[in-house]
């Protein structure tokens, strides 16, 4: 039995268009492993879990906000656990909130921007474990300065030039692609 949120997933990842063939695969495997687990959004649940991220534009939509993450040593846009939440919309700008220290954060869509299937190596009492994310469009509706966190070795904004990312990290360039191309 899925709640209203898990419900409100499902129809998102339903309605999601996928941008090529990896995407329509993990749209799939998302769907089949939410179907599956009902617990999905549990850290504890060992295989993997849901979580949630943001690709966070700046107030005037022309950077995105990465950070170097301290444990993973590579650079990421913000995200994190859902902890048991099913709103993952609500998760992804509470960890875009947190990680970035910047507290007016609203979405630029409610739809799903982007979704991504990734390894999460053996970290102390972890296991090797899947993160299913779901990734958000935010932007920053203040002019609040970002502020770095534990998570983060640094918080840096980028501008729409590929050649400016810090990463080659197939997901982020892809989002990063995704964002350049949309209109507006």
């Amino acid at each position: 039995m899925h709640t209203l949120e898990h419900q409100s997933l499902l129809e998102k990842l339903q309605q999601y268009i996928p941008s090529c063939n990896e995407q329509s695969l993990a749209k799939e495997q998302i769907l089949s492993f939410v179907n599956t687990h009902p617990n999905c959004f549990e850290r504890s649940l060992a295989v993997g879990h849901v979580t949630a991220s943001a690709w966070l534009l700046s107030r005037d939509l022309t950077q995105v906000l990465l950070m170097h993450h301290a444990k993973l040593d590579r650079w990421l846009q913000p995200g994190g656990h859902c902890d048991g939440n099913p709103d993952v919309l609500a998760v992804a700008i509470k960890e875009a909130q947190e990680e970035s220290g910047i507290k007016e954060i609203v979405p630029v869509m409610d739809d799903i921007f982007d979704i991504d299937i990734h390894v999460i190596p053996p970290i102390k009492q972890e296991k090797e474990h899947l993160h299913y994310d779901i990734r958000f469009l935010l932007r920053v509706a203040s002019d609040e300065k970002i502020v770095k966190n534990s998570e983060s070795k640094a918080l840096k904004w980028f501008g729409k030039n590929p050649l400016e990312l810090p990463t080659n990290e197939l997901s982020v360039v892809r989002m990063h692609q995704k964002w350049t191309m949309l209109k507006g």
